[in-house]
Parts: structure tokens; sequence; C-alpha cells
């Protein structure tokens, strides 16, 4: 169990219980235990405490860097920007294990049945060691071995623009200090990261919650839609930012070469290295290839594809399935349902098809069909997984959309119902709470084979946490309402 030692005993909590200053000591708590969690390697599982959990989701990780680039913005605390740049650099490492998956997804055609073997395409998962977390249990998997009809609810769309996306948010606060050891890997692999995103767009995979993987999801178009607006950001940044600092640091560096190299003290000897790499990226010829106005009206398809397909009634809808019902040719009908992902469409990937009107609609469909009263949400309707509780980190992603459009008392009412529920003498966020759920069932019997509780600790509840903190404290001015508590 990693623990973060709870500043301020119960007394002194409840004389802070109205103060702004106890929400903001609470999500810098949170951070520290966050990062406790992340190995110096840059490995972080999704659970500390749940087996199913240990391997490192792309997914979760990408999440908790960009809000612990955030975090060390916020709190001026460089301890976060180290653990983002250790998650970053230890995805960046494994990507390239994927490199040739993703050759072989490119170079396959669609209509070749292979072409979703997760053998083709950048997984969800992986180990400690930066490898395929695959079906057999725990230990890290042979995806040649492992049987594909098991393995391809681990073929999800959105790892590689995440990661992607975390990168380019990480740049543009610090640029590439801290992440100079992934530059290498960026250069290899970023290229065709691209025209895998341009080529899966408008296939099927795995939603977010690894099922309906024979669909198109809302959420994956919309966030290949922001995979590549980062790709551009990126690549922006390579042949102009990062140029100009090699022009800068061009004499110090020719200086140190002039010296004897074995007389060199090691930090000199790391300013050539890291010179070298930022070299080699930024006059790499297919990097410097990459036409951006390509790009562009690729982002101009996808957003034309996510309009014409699951837009309907003014609402993004969750999916469609890719064939008509009786086979006989392409859906362009949505399933008319919402999940509560979608609201990282509204908060995070932005394709501006989904209009503010667009936004309005389809939260105000998750509100009446998932949230229900509640002060959290359900993920999707007949949700059985642990009986389909409730959701934290939808909840707190529905606060930060909430903030962003002029409605801070519900964000209030989630911020403060988590931090009283779950924070008072604890560091630990669970991944649902049991409480009106979906369903009266739970299938695989999860929730019993748990001791009757829902997974009580997920780094992503917490790093969702500490993101909608910083987001309504930047939201708040100093002398304005403070958060209602409970007495």
């Amino acid at each position: 169990m990693v623990e973060v030692k709870i500043k301020k005993n119960a007394a002194q909590k409840e004389a802070m219980s109205s103060d702004i200053e106890y929400i903001k000591e609470t999500g810098l708590r949170v951070g520290e235990y966050i990062t406790a969690q992340i190995s110096e390697t840059g490995y972080m599982k999704a659970s500390h405490n749940y087996s199913f959990y240990i391997p490192m989701w792309f997914r979760d990780s990408c999440f908790t860097s960009m809000i612990l680039t955030e975090a060390s913005d916020f709190y001026q605390n460089n301890a976060f920007q180290h653990k983002s740049a250790s998650l970053l650099n230890f995805m960046w490492k494994s990507s390239e294990k994927f490199l040739n998956n993703i050759k072989r997804g490119i170079e396959i055609p669609l209509e070749k049945p292979n072409f979703f073997d997760i053998i083709n395409h950048f997984p969800a998962r992986i180990g400690e060691d930066g490898w395929y977390r695959g079906h057999r249990g725990m230990e890290s998997d042979n995806p040649f071995l492992t049987s594909m009809e098991h393995s391809n609810w681990l073929r999800q769309y959105d790892s590689v623009p995440l990661l992607i996306g975390a990168t380019a948010e990480y740049i543009k606060k610090f640029g590439v200090k801290d992440i100079e050891g992934s530059l290498q890997y960026i250069k290899d692999t970023l290229p065709g990261m691209i025209e895998y995103m341009i080529k899966i767009y408008k296939t099927p995979c795995s939603n977010l919650w690894e099922m309906d993987t024979d669909k198109i999801h809302s959420y994956d178009v919309a966030a290949i839609y922001y995979g590549m607006n980062s790709a551009m950001e990126i690549v922006k940044y390579i042949k102009k930012d990062l140029k100009n600092e090699l022009i800068e640091d061009y004499d110090e560096i020719k200086k140190i070469k002039s010296k004897d190299y074995n007389s060199l003290k090691s930090d000199d000897k790391d300013k050539i290295k890291i010179f070298s790499e930022k070299d080699a990226l930024c006059n790499d010829e297919v990097i410097n290839s990459i036409d951006l106005q390509d790009i562009k009206k690729k982002l101009e398809e996808i957003n034309k594809f996510l309009n014409d397909y699951l837009i309907r009634d003014g609402i993004v809808y969750k999916s469609k399935n890719v064939f008509k019902p009786d086979r006989s040719g392409f859906e362009s009908e949505p399933i008319k349902e919402v999940d509560s992902g979608q609201i990282f469409i509204l908060t995070k990937f932005k394709p501006p098809c989904v209009t503010q009107e667009v936004q309005e609609n389809t939260m105000n469909k998750i509100e009446k069909d998932l949230f229900s009263g509640n002060v959290l949400p359900i993920r999707f309707k007949g949700d059985s997984y642990f009986l389909g509780g409730r959701w934290p980190l939808l909840g707190l992603e529905a606060a930060n959309w909430y903030l962003e459009n002029g409605k801070k008392e519900n964000a209030e009412k989630i911020i403060d119902y988590i931090t009283d529920k779950y924070l008072a003498n604890s560091n630990a966020i669970p991944e649902q709470e049991i409480i009106n759920p979906a369903s009266t069932y739970d299938p695989a019997d999860y929730l019993s084979k748990n001791n009757n509780r829902p997974i009580s600790d997920l780094a992503w509840s917490e790093s969702a946490y500490l993101g909608s903190v910083i987001k309504y404290l930047r939201r708040v001015s100093e002398g304005v309402k403070k958060i209602k508590r409970k007495a």
C-alpha cells in the first residue's frame, strides 16, 4: 500500500471545512499520493491494490500525465513535472516495441480479416518491461501465441492519440526538458503513428471500456482528431522552436566538444547527448517531410466523418455499427444512446462539429440517462461490470465541463461529494461506487470475487480529482462563494 501522510488531524480539517484552502491542500495531497505510485522508471499500475489492474494502461497514464503537467504549473511543484515526464518517457520507450505492429496495421488492407488482429495494432496496456500485456494472466504475453479472439479487446484506438496529446501538452508547458530521452522514440514512431491514425479512425475497435469491438465509437474518432491535432503541434514545435534551441545551444556545445571527451564532466556529456538527440529529431528526413497542410485536410475529414455518422438530433451519440443489420451496406445511422465516456469529447478532444449546442444537448442526455438525479453517473445503460456502479472520474470530468460552461455550482456538488466521502481520512478514490447501479446482476461475479467491494483505489480516479480541483481553483477568484460542505 502506498502511503502519503495526511497532514491535518480531524479537528483541523473541521475548522477548515468551509475554506477553499482545504480543497487546494487536498488536491496537493492527492497529487503527492499519485506520484508516489509512479515508479522512477515511469511505470504506473492502474491500481496498486487490485491484481487485475497491475498493468499500465496507456489511457490512464496519459490522462495522469496531462493532469500532473497542469499540477506542476499550478502548484509550482517540480516533482509533478518529473513524474509527468517519467510517464511519457516510459510510454514512448515502450511505443517503439510496437512500431512493427503499426507498420503492419498500415500495410494490411482493411478488407483482410487479419487487419483487426492485435498484433497489427498498438495495444491498450503494457507490463513493467514495456511489452504487451494480454489475456493470459498478469505475465507479459507474446501476442503471436495469444488467442486473437481473446486479445482483440486490447485493440483500443485512444492509446496513440492520447500519448501524442499528453506529449504535446507537456511540451507547451516545459518544452522537451526531462523528456529528451524520448526524442529518438518520437523520431522513430511519430510519422507512423500519424499514418496509422489516418487509416484506423473509421474502423471498429474496442471502446474505452474494452467492449463493443465491432463498432465505431464517437469517443475514439474524436480522440484521433485530438491526436492528429496534437501531432501537428509537435511537428510545428520541432520545425521551429526546437531548431531555435539548437541554434542557441550551438556555441556552448561546440566549446564542450573541443575538449577531450574522457575529461568531460557527466553534465557536459549529457548536454552533448541531448544536443545530438535534438539535432537528429530536427534534421530527420521523415519528420521534416510531414506536411502540416495534409494533416489539416485529414482533420477536416475526421471531423466530417464524426459529424456525418455520429451526430443526430443535435447530439453526439456513442457509436455506430459498421454495416446495416441486413449487411446490405455501410451503416450511416448511429446507435442513439450515450456513454459518460463521451464527456471527454466535450472537455478534451473538442472537434469542431461538436458545437456548443451539441455539447449542451449531449450533456443534457447524459444527465437524464446516466446521472438520473445522482451525483455521479453510470458509464452506460445496461452496464453490469461490478453491477454497473457510478464512476467518480466520470463525474469529475462532468465537473470540468460544468466549470467551462459557467455551471460552477454543479461542479462544486461533485467535487464536494468526493472530497467529503473519500478524502477526509484517505488519499484513495475508488473506480466506482455501488449506488443505484445500472444492473442488478454481475455476470462475471467481479463484485463478489472482490469481497463485495468495488475497486477501492484507482490512479485515474485520483488524477481526475486533482485535475478538477485545479480547474475549479483556476475558475474561482479570491472572495467568491466557497465550496459548500456538509455540516
